[in-house]
């Protein structure tokens, strides 16, 4: 697996950041000209897109840190801190979103199943780049199998399902 891209020192450039960061640029973009086509006000667009990054993240810390409660405690500081602590809920993110996207198409009077339709667009080409990448990472893997398509993972003894792949 190449999970990472290439280090210097002590910073290590990740594979499936890269492609996260890549991802998440397109899925915004996607998002922004299809809004944009169905004649919504661009500057409104913009606003939803920052709001629901920004309530995504928090959202997928917060689910990340109930789902790991023993890690973390009650200690305010781990919850914040992404370099000894890391780890985001791809649910939590997902949740954030759909908060955001109600929140403003409440507010706005946007139609929501129309736009809820068109974010699923640019949703898509995020989704795929997220496979990419937790497959490269060797995090992306199943039940254990003794088919030809099998793979060894690294940290595994067997070979497994490339679930990222299907």
């Amino acid at each position: 697996m190449l999970s990472v891209i290439f280090s210097t020192g002590n910073f290590n450039f990740y594979t499936f950041g890269f492609l996260l960061a890549i991802g998440i640029f397109l899925e915004v973009f996607i998002i922004w000209r299809r809004l944009k086509d169905l004649g919504l006000k661009e500057e409104r667009i913009l606003d939803f897109l920052m709001v629901s990054l920004l309530l995504g993240l928090f959202f997928s810390r917060l689910l990340f840190i109930a789902q790991n409660f023993h890690k973390f405690g009650l200690t305010i500081i781990r919850w914040v801190e992404f370099i000894q602590f890391p780890g985001l809920s791809f649910w939590g993110w997902v949740f954030g979103l759909i908060v955001s996207l109600f929140w403003f198409a409440k507010k706005e009077k946007w139609e929501f199943w129309r736009v809820a339709d068109e974010i699923m667009f640019g949703f898509l080409p995020f989704l795929i780049l997220f496979q990419i990448g937790s497959f490269l990472d060797g995090s992306g893997f199943g039940r254990t199998t003794n088919m030809p398509w099998g793979m060894y993972f690294p940290g595994t003894l067997l070979k497994r399902h490339p679930i990222s792949l299907f």
